[in-house]
């Protein structure tokens, strides 16, 4: 499978890590670039993962949670972005794993971002249907 290559951005626009990912199973994994990272951000990566690998999975929705509430959108190299959801960072690995909202066209139309649909829009049912 072929990597894209990504940010990771911040509910401003900027870019806070780099990505190198491939779609697989309905999601994104790959690995994560973390020199741009904010003290704060890679804190909360290392408490998902701790919470993780220590399987303590009381904790982790009130982390998840604080993921969520980040608003992190990725943005791909072919110009394309979209919103981030159940982001799961481990920083000590390098490794990243996402799901996407799909991103909305000039029209407000859902476009999928998913690797070979060749720019169609989602359907209300999820269904892809060519751009007209």
């Amino acid at each position: 499978m072929t990597h894209r290559s990504a940010c990771l951005l911040d509910h401003h626009g900027a870019a806070v890590a780099t990505l190198a990912v491939q779609f697989r199973d309905g999601h994104y994994e790959g690995t994560i670039g973390l020199n741009k990272i904010s003290p704060p951000l890679l804190q909360l990566f290392e408490e998902f993962e701790a919470i993780v690998e220590g399987q303590i999975f009381s904790l982790l929705d009130e982390v998840q949670e604080k993921l969520d509430s980040l608003s992190l959108r990725v943005d791909f190299e072919d110009g394309s972005d979209a919103d981030v959801l159940d982001l799961q960072v481990f920083p000590s690995r390098r490794q990243v794993s996402f799901a996407t909202l799909p991103s909305q066209d000039r029209d407000g139309e859902a476009v999928s971002i998913a690797p070979g649909n060749d720019g169609q829009r989602l359907h209300s049912e999820g269904d892809l249907l060519p751009l007209t």
